[in-house]
């Protein structure tokens, strides 16, 4: 029985030390680097070619990468790295604001580039490691895109829209009864209470379904008398389980992130914020298992966002926290309720209008922004930051309504878009001829054309280097943007808030060309083996991602350099374009500052806290020829 005994004693040591041994194997990275590395030693000893031995030795490798790496760190890095890229130039502003800890609620806007959105969001937010963003449901079904989604946390949600479906028959609106009329469909089945008919932009919320053919609405509808029509069907959806696992979220002191406008759109001015964001943060406070819980508005500002190697810009703003009064309106429910929640909505929307530039459409944006460079000395506006430049150009756009019709203002706009005109049309931009001199000396014309012949002289190899870089890139472009623009045309057609879908454009571009760019490194690495041989393929199997970098920089300082070749000729010539350019832009900053002091435009300006001591009054911090242009007649300056 001893004998037995001790067998089995010797059996359970050796199997406790057989899985101390697999478990520290598996556990600890160290011996899965060192199987690696003694895979890769010993097959290239047995003289196996190179590329065997690495590719044998790299599945331990991944297995310790698996098994030891956040994926969600490196999914996110990786992404971060994306837009490394796709922008020229990413700057955020009020990252202070953001809590180090405690629940936040992030509200992001305006949601004008899809799926860049929330990776721009993340990287601005990186501080805080657990803000899990609202996704919609329907895209974390898809196969790559929703595991990429669920791997950084994110929140689904059910859009009702995502789910609708195409109605049996034909109806027909009744304004005057509020009644829905049907032929050949089968409400008593298919619709029910709280569900929308959709035809067209029309849309009408069931009451009740009196038949098969006759449901009431609860809404009045406007529509032109028109027979029965083909319809759509919203569901009314039960978002219960959503919004507890966000309060659930808030309540272990963790952040959310959400677009409060719904879906993408690109429009310049915000959507209609949804009530969402306001019952999620008065419902956690007033469950009383969280403090309160400050709403933060974060502003996504893009410049061209669509297009690659554009500049983006995310301003985080102070936060908004719920008044007490507020609190005990909403815990008092029903009308009291919804009024809680369309005041908060109301403080959202106006901290948003703060990091954001918001117009009705691109061309008063523009023109907010022309006046902005006219105003502003040009000794300041050179030192001014993304934040500050966004801040006046906020404080424009909010008293252009008081303003629209005054006949100066009026003219000031026709004034401003014929000048950016001009400039699209000679393809310079303002700031080149905003440093350009319209009346030069000898000296000034010499030293123009010494520096003319420098740039001339240096286009020759960077345009060798960019010509280059523009082949290498050339079936990226074009297949990226052939595809996003498909995308785009198919999302207008989706939607009703949309202008030409540019929202997308700019997710489809960098999705397709992050599966482009290795097929396209693999096709040169097979050319290069082809032409060189196996060490031409391993040099640009490696150097593809620097050479592509490279590239991108060449073309960049092609064009910029081109740039200041165009504005120079301008200048070298007497009375040529460049000098009737200056006195354009020269004409157009005294009439700016001219309208602006007349209507006292620029109140919000001075009140900022960075413009006090500049502006207090027109005259102080302007350079001596920006007072003069104010103060002399137009006729005597020409003169």
């Amino acid at each position: 029985m001893s004998d037995v005994a001790s067998q089995k004693r010797s059996d359970l040591v050796h199997s406790s030390s057989t899985s101390s041994f697999f478990l520290l194997a598996n556990t600890s990275g160290v011996w899965l680097l060192w199987m690696s590395i003694t895979l890769d030693v010993v097959l290239l000893s047995l003289g196996f070619h190179w590329f065997v031995a690495k590719s044998v030795a790299v599945v331990p490798f991944i297995k310790w990468f698996l098994e030891t790496v956040d994926l969600s760190i490196v999914v996110k890095n990786f992404l971060f790295w994306v837009t490394e890229i796709f922008f020229k130039s990413f700057d955020i502003g009020g990252a202070d604001n953001v809590p180090i800890e405690g629940p936040v609620i992030f509200a992001c806007a305006p949601h004008n580039n899809q799926f860049i959105d929330g990776i721009v969001a993340m990287r601005a937010l990186n501080a805080r490691k657990d803000v899990g963003f609202i996704a919609a449901a329907s895209s974390c079904r898809k196969p790559y895109e929703g595991k990429i989604i669920k791997l950084l946390g994110s929140i689904p949600v059910e859009r009702p829209q995502d789910v609708a479906s195409v109605g049996v028959g034909t109806l027909r609106f009744d304004p005057a009864k509020r009644v829905v009329a049907g032929k050949g469909t089968k409400f008593s089945s298919q619709v029910r209470k709280g569900d929308t008919f959709v035809v067209g932009k029309i849309k009408g919320v069931v009451e009740s379904i009196e038949s098969d053919t006759v449901a009431l609405l609860k809404n009045d509808v406007v529509v032109p008398p028109e027979d029965y029509q083909p319809y759509k069907i919203i569901p009314h959806l039960d978002q219960s389980k959503f919004f507890d696992s966000v309060l659930q979220r808030l309540r272990e002191g963790k952040a959310v992130g959400i677009f409060p406008e719904g879906g993408s759109h690109d429009r310049t001015e915000l959507l209609p914020l949804k009530a969402g964001i306001a019952l999620m943060a008065l419902e956690s406070v007033a469950s009383g298992k969280t403090g309160i819980v400050p709403i933060i508005p974060v502003g996504i500002n893009y410049f061209n966002g669509h297009r690659f190697r554009s500049r983006c810009f995310v301003d985080i703003g102070k936060p908004v926290v719920p008044s007490n009064e507020l609190l005990e309106q909403y815990k008092r429910g029903g009308e009291e309720k919804r009024e809680a929640c369309r005041i908060l909505l109301q403080n959202i929307r106006a901290g948003l209008g703060l990091v954001t530039q918001d117009a009705p459409n691109y061309n008063l944006l523009q023109f907010f922004r022309t006046i902005n460079k006219m105003y502003v000395p040009i000794s300041e506006l050179d030192k001014m930051s993304e934040h500050d430049r966004l801040e006046m150009v906020n404080a424009f756009s909010q008293r252009y309504e008081h303003l629209k019709d005054q006949k100066e203002v009026k003219e000031l706009f026709q004034k401003c878009r014929e000048y950016q005109l001009v400039l699209k049309a000679h393809r310079v931009p303002d700031h080149k001829v905003r440093m350009a001199k319209g009346d030069e000396t000898i000296a000034d014309m010499t030293i123009s054309l010494l520096e003319l012949s420098l740039k001339l002289l240096a286009l020759i190899p960077l345009t060798f280097a960019a010509v280059v870089g523009f082949i290498v890139g050339l079936p990226i472009m074009v297949i990226s943007r052939y595809i996003s623009n498909k995308k785009a045309a198919l999302a207008l057609k989706k939607s009703t808030v949309k202008i030409s879908g540019r929202d997308v454009i700019g997710t489809w571009k960098v999705l397709t060309s992050i599966v482009l760019a290795p097929l396209l490194t693999l096709a040169y690495v097979w050319l290069a083996y082809w032409y060189f041989g196996e060490t031409g393929a391993t040099l640009v199997f490696f150097l593809a991602p620097l050479l592509l970098l490279l590239g991108i920089k060449a073309v960049e300082t092609w064009k910029k350099m081109g740039s200041d070749v165009r504005i120079l000729i301008f200048n070298a010539i007497r009375k040529s374009r460049g000098n009737w350019l200056v006195g354009m832009r020269e004409d157009l900053k005294r009439d700016v500052r001219r309208v602006v002091k007349k209507f006292h435009w620029d109140e919000k300006v001075n009140s900022q806290h960075y413009r006090r001591a500049s502006y207090s009054d027109y005259g102080t911090g302007f350079d001596d020829d920006d007072v003069d242009d104010l103060m002399l007649p137009r006729r005597a300056k020409d003169d």
